[in-house]
C-alpha cells in the first residue's frame, strides 16, 4: 500500500502527524483493502475552522474518498475517518444485499426451500 501525504501550511517537521495519518490509513486497511491512500492536510488562515483534510483511498471497485474541516488538524483526520468508515459500512452492505438478492426462488408448484417431504 503507497501513503502520499501531503501537508499545506503547517510545520511539515512534525513527523507525528504523519505517524498518526499512516495509522488512521492502516486502521481502515482492515475493513477494505486499500492499494494507495492520498491524504491531504491543509492550512487556510482565512477560514474558520482553519484545518481542511481530504482523503482518497484506491481501493477495486470505485476510489473511496471524504473531506472534513476542524479546528486541530487530528480532529480533522479522525472527522475523515468516521465519514470513511461510514461509506465503507455502506459499500459492504450493498454488496451483501445483492448476494442476498441472488438466491434462486423456486416456483410455487415445486418443493419450497427448507420444506421437509414426506
Amino acid at each position: 500500500m503507497n501513503i502520499e501525504i501531503k501537508i499545506r501550511g503547517i510545520n511539515d517537521r512534525r513527523r507525528d502527524l504523519h505517524s498518526f495519518i499512516e495509522e488512521q490509513v492502516k486502521q481502515l486497511k482492515k475493513d477494505l483493502p486499500i492499494t494507495d491512500a492520498h491524504v491531504l492536510v491543509e492550512y487556510q488562515a482565512d477560514v474558520a475552522p482553519a484545518f481542511w483534510t481530504c482523503m482518497r483511498l484506491a481501493v477495486p471497485g470505485r476510489d473511496i474518498f471524504a473531506c472534513g474541516r476542524d479546528h486541530t488538524p487530528l480532529a480533522a483526520l479522525l472527522k475523515v475517518r468516521k465519514e470513511l468508515e461510514a461509506v465503507i459500512k455502506r459499500r459492504k452492505g450493498r454488496l451483501v444485499s445483492k448476494r442476498k438478492s441472488n438466491v434462486r426462488i423456486r416456483s410455487a408448484k415445486g418443493k419450497q426451500t427448507g420444506a421437509s417431504s414426506k
